[in-house]
């Protein structure tokens, strides 16, 4: 009777990205005079994974750092859910996503006294893992001879969202008044795992900004790099196996305290994680019988082949030239609503080259009769490349940036320069193809042959395998009958077979 055995194998890939809009009005507790700084950072919260389709929900963090007309500063914030669905045929019921989503554009589409109204695009790249299930032949009949692979399928076993409050402090400047606003980017650079927990072990990037000085008020802002391990606690992690993960922060939810010369943050940490582990296991990939003639039905099925991620560093530097018409630059004040957007990320001739834009909003003062503050919302294209020679030209990429650091300075006050130092996170995955027998029929019984002595002429290259099937015998007797083949066959050669009766 036909045996068969279920085989799910997991395999993570690239999926698909949309785009979707989002909207926020911010009302002022007090009238506005200028707006210095806007950002809005994006992330997905939740998803439903249906036959060819993928509902996601999210918040965009909207902020408004602004002046009124006595020179105070005041940030306003919101959080403004979304909802968008993509549509893509290689999605089911068991499609677990990995998400990365970016405010690819951010307009001030309406600005009053006492009203701001900002209009985002964000954009949703998702890869994530794939099941492919195939029911593999397993042979129970002694007349049907088999050929058999090896191959290594991984299985997810558990995925999920954890998270962890990060707690630290940021030193400023004596005489802090006021905390505008802060920002924060994770990276998770390293794991390891344990039995029911794994630790996670990375990077926060945060950007601090506040205010010194009650009457004679000045804007300051503090940019620093924080390293953080974290034990997470998860019932049926084990210490064999692998682990994909990824982090975000909802800036909206960071909490500050100011004690002295030093505010205090505590930014919770979400943490998305998938736990795969990988075992080796036989599938037959080709038959044929002794007695009848078969029809044979093969399948392909995907195999996770590449699962691994880099960090590095780059710096990339730009400018900004102001109109004739606008009044020159005393100097520099600070950077602010700092934002990185991948736009490609490729593997070629050994090198991983990443394209993107940078976006930081830099406050000046201007040489007027009031020095009264303005900004600019500077962009920074850049295009970054580093040596990868384990990654080829096929393997899918997903990259996450952030800016660790910003410099900004005046030049023949028209200009402003600014260098950036940006951290890249790059996940490089790839699958291979793998064939199973699914289902073996017999057909009509072969003719027996009558000669006792076979002659078989194999080919250059042919296998043990391709002999047994050519001259229709177990593997076994064409090794005892021919001891001294070279397999497989270095050149053409006659295999000869004694039929045994």
């Amino acid at each position: 009777m036909e045996q068969k055995n279920l085989l799910n194998s997991t395999y993570r890939k690239k999926i698909d990205s949309i785009q979707t809009n989002v909207s926020c009005e911010l009302t002022a507790d007090n009238n506005i005079s200028k707006v210095l700084c806007f950002n809005a950072e994006a992330m997905v919260t939740s998803f439903e994974a249906l036959k060819g389709e993928l509902r996601m929900s999210g918040n965009l963090c909207f902020s408004v750092t602004y002046t009124n007309e006595m020179g105070d500063f005041f940030t306003m914030t919101s959080q403004e859910p979304f909802t968008t669905k993509l549509e893509n045929e290689s999605i089911n019921l068991n499609t677990v996503p990995i998400f990365k989503a970016e405010v690819i554009e951010l307009d001030l589409a309406n600005l009053t006294a006492e009203d701001v109204k900002l209009n985002a695009i964000v954009e949703i790249t998702v890869d994530g893992f794939v099941t492919d299930s195939v029911n593999v032949f397993v042979n129970s009949d002694e007349n049907i001879i088999t050929n058999s692979n090896f191959v290594n399928l991984t299985e997810l076993v558990s995925n999920g969202n954890l998270s962890f409050n990060f707690e630290d402090q940021i030193d400023v400047k004596s005489g802090i008044s006021k905390v505008l606003g802060v920002s924060a980017c994770p990276i998770i650079t390293d794991y390891s795992l344990g039995t029911d927990y794994f630790c996670v072990e990375g990077m926060i990037m945060v950007n601090l900004h506040y205010v010194v000085g009650e009457e004679e008020k000045e804007l300051c802002h503090e940019m620093k790099t924080f390293k953080f391990k974290e034990e997470l606690e998860k019932e049926g992690i084990e210490k064999e196996g692998g682990l994909v993960v990824n982090s975000w922060v909802n800036s909206c939810d960071i909490k500050t305290n100011i004690a002295e010369n030093a505010v205090t943050l505590t930014i919770p940490v979400n943490v998305n994680y998938a736990y795969l582990k990988t075992t080796s296991t036989e599938v037959v990939v080709d038959a044929f019988s002794l007695k009848n003639k078969l029809n044979l039905s093969v399948e392909s099925f995907n195999v996770m082949n590449l699962n691994t991620m880099k960090c590095f560093s780059e710096k990339v530097d730009g400018g900004f030239t102001l109109d004739d018409d606008k009044p020159r630059i005393i100097k520099v004040v600070c950077a602010c609503g700092e934002n990185v957007s991948v736009t490609n990320s490729f593997v070629e001739n050994g090198k991983l080259i990443t394209e993107g834009v940078c976006g930081v909003n830099v406050v000046y003062l201007e040489e007027d009769d009031t020095e009264a503050l303005n900004s600019v919302n500077i962009e920074v294209p850049f295009s970054v490349d580093m040596l990868c020679d384990d990654l080829s030209n096929n393997t899918q990429i997903t990259t996450k940036a952030c800016i660790t650091d910003v410099s900004a300075r005046a030049k023949k006050g028209k200009e402003i320069n600014i260098d950036l130092e940006l951290c890249f996170m790059v996940y490089g995955f790839s699958a291979c193809e793998e064939m199973a027998l699914t289902n073996v029929e017999e057909g009509e019984m072969l003719t027996p042959k009558e000669a006792c002595l076979q002659i078989y002429f194999a080919r250059k290259g042919n296998t043990l395998w391709d002999i047994s099937k050519g001259l229709l015998c177990r593997p076994e007797q064409v090794l005892d009958q021919n001891p001294n083949l070279n397999l497989p066959l270095e050149n053409d050669e006659k295999i000869v077979h004694f039929k045994q009766h």
